[in-house]
Formats: C-alpha cells, structure tokens, sequence
C-alpha cells in the first residue's frame, strides 16, 4: 500500500511538473510581457467592406512592439451588446507608418482555428501563442470581419483599409483616420528582453490627440524612446480622473511586465466633469497611488497642463484656481516616486495660465513639439 501511494504521489508530481513546463517559458525563452494595449473601446461600428462571404476587406493597424521576441499572443474584447465574427487575423512588419507591410502574413489562430466568434459583452479572449521571429519596430495587425459590426476606439494613428490582401487603399483614402477600429485591444511577446515596461495612464493629452497622424510623435513613445525602456500608451480621450479608481484592479494589474505607472489625468475634470472641489480629486488620485505602489509598482503624478485660451476652460475664472491649487497639491507628494511637472515644461512663462503657443494645438492639446516637451520632462524624472 505505501509503494502504491508512492508511485502514485511520483505520477502525480510528474504530471503537474510536465503541466507547468508547458504553460510556463523556461528561462532560456524569456517572459511574457504586454507590448501594445488599447483602451477606451467607445462604440460599434458598421463598415459592410470590412468583412461579408467573399473574405474581403481588411482593417491594417499600427502596432509598435517595443521588444524582440519568440511568440505573440493577442487579445480581443468585445464590450458591446453584440456578437462580432473575426474571419482571419496576420501579424506582418510595417515597412512605413502609411500602412504598407512586406509582405510577410504571420496567422494569429485561437484554438488552431483562424475565425473566432467574439461573443457579447465577452470580458476577453485569447489567442493561441504563436511562434514567430519578432523584431521591435512597427507592425501591423490585420484583421478581417465576417460580420458587419464590430468595435471602435477613438486613435490618432488610426487604420488603413485594405480591398483585398495586397492592395492598400491610398493614404488620403485611410479608413477613419484618428479611430482605431476592431476588437483586437491587446498584443503580449515571448522576450527576452530584461527592460521593464512602462504604463503612461491618462485622457487625450496622453493618448496624442491633435499631434501629427502617422507622425509617431505620442509623447509615451518619445519617452521610451530617450529613456530607452518599453513604454504603453493608455491614454483615453475624455477620461477623467474620478473614473480611475479601480486602474490597478481593472487593467495594470494583469499586464506583464510592468513596474512603473505615469498618471496625468484631471483636466477633463476641471473642464467637463464638475469638479469644484480640489478635495475631491486628491481622494481619488491618493488612493489610485497607494493603490500602485501597493501592487509594488513606482507611481509618478503628472501636474495637470495648462488650458487658457480654451473656451470651456475660460468659461469660469475658478477653474484655473482649481487646476493650480491641485497642482500645489502634486508637487508636495511624498507618498509617491516622482512627479513630472508638465506644467512648468509646457506652460508660457509670460502668461503661465496658458501653453505656450509653439506648444500647442488647440489651446488645451499640446502639438507635436509640446509632446516632445512632454517626453523630456517625463524622461529626466524617470532615468
């Protein structure tokens, strides 16, 4: 009876041993790690060219991988009320930012099979780990839909359209610029790779809103780009900060790879969102923090951007009072790692209530050399 037990504790310890050597790397392969995120999926959208029996109609997305690698995996949502059809979905390497590719289609497949029915309301599903040579550099998903609707978020690079495979309509023709369109929200690579991630979470001023399309010019990029680190971009037009409680439960929490957050959010607050009282956002924003640096992550708070000279920002006098006496707040944190003051980069010196007008795009949006601004200051914070 106790050699039985034994054998079959000996079976038992086996079995778990092969079961987690195939659902985890070895160390040789590297780690998991989040290389694109998209959030703020706002709607669904109708467009019959991008799908029907035929299997016609592409949708071509930029995505930029921060890191070499084995395998991929992506992940798709869908958090409407309807049902979304995905006929066929590649992988292939961006030869330019106009949505051209070279050729090389890599499948994404979900359960070896290249269709996948996206259920309503489904919270995620994902794709199979597929082995592919990855390089870092810009990339393209391209997507099919069989069915006639599916998601859209709002992007400042937007999608290209594609008649058939290899013909791209013309960049003047780009499909909705400035949307991201599809059910795709999430790309994670096999690397090797030791550089931590970075997360910048905020509204449109992250997200690269009025800066240059297909320019590349998101301040989050430039910013991995001078402090040499893989930096995602979670910024969403119109979000505000009283939204953002649960950031760290909701999404950072399950991305891989990540140890530092960048929180700049309050201005659509002040704006659009009926903040009068400065206690307020600093419950929401101390709490957020605590939350990060609870999960062992570094936590930077961004001042909030000036917005003079904005319409609905010069409305009501009290609203610049509010966005400075927060500002006064951030500055004195101690409870987290740094703060950026974007603030003191971008405002005009000789009229600080406003941006300074080579920075800016609409008198609240930085342009693209205020995005540069942006990723400097955030840069010698963080290095």
């Amino acid at each position: 009876m106790k050699s039985f037990r034994f054998s079959l504790l000996t079976i038992l310890t086996a079995s778990l041993c092969c079961h987690l050597s195939a659902e985890s790397p070895s160390p040789a392969e590297g780690m998991w790690k989040t290389a694109f995120y998209k959030r703020g999926f706002v709607g669904k959208y109708q467009a019959k060219w991008a799908g029907g029996a035929d299997g016609t109609g592409f949708l071509r997305q930029s995505v930029t991988l921060p890191f070499s690698g084995s395998k991929v995996r992506v992940w798709m949502s869908s958090v409407r009320d309807i049902d979304v059809t995905l006929g066929q979905m590649n992988l292939a390497p961006g030869t330019d930012r106009a949505g051209g590719i070279d050729g090389r289609l890599t499948p994404i497949t979900f359960g070896g099979s290249e269709g996948l029915l996206i259920t309503a309301m489904a919270k995620e599903q994902t794709s199979d780990e597929v082995a592919m040579p990855v390089q870092a550099g810009l990339w393209y998903l391209q997507q099919s839909y069989t069915s006639q609707e599916y998601l859209y978020a709002y992007d400042a690079d937007g999608v290209f359209r594609v008649e058939s495979p290899d013909q791209l309509v013309t960049e003047e023709d780009a499909f909705r610029k400035g949307a991201w369109v599809g059910n795709a929200y999430r790309v994670d690579v096999l690397t090797t790779d030791p550089r931590p991630v970075v997360v910048c979470w905020g509204d449109s001023i992250t997200q690269g809103a009025h800066t240059i399309p297909l320019s590349g010019n998101r301040y989050p990029a430039l910013l991995g780009g001078l402090i040499n680190r893989p930096v995602l971009n979670l910024g969403v037009n119109g979000d505000q900060a009283k939204y953002c409680r649960y950031l760290m439960r909701t999404t950072v929490d399950k991305l891989d790879g990540v140890d530092t957050v960048v929180f700049l959010m309050g201005i659509n607050d002040i704006i659009g969102g009926g903040l009068t009282d400065p206690a307020e956002y600093i419950k929401n924003v101390t709490a957020i923090a605590a939350d990060i640096r609870k999960a062992g992550l570094k936590c930077y708070l961004g001042t909030i951007t000036p917005a003079g000279g904005y319409p609905k920002f010069d409305a009501d006098p009290a609203k610049e009072i509010l966005r400075q006496t927060i500002n006064d707040w951030i500055r004195t944190q101690a409870e987290v790692d740094g703060v950026i003051d974007y603030d003191a980069a971008l405002r005009d010196p000789a009229d600080p209530i406003r941006l300074l007008a080579a920075y800016q795009a609409d008198w609240l949006h930085p342009n693209d050399a205020g995005a540069q601004v942006m990723a400097k200051a955030a840069a010698a914070v963080l290095q």
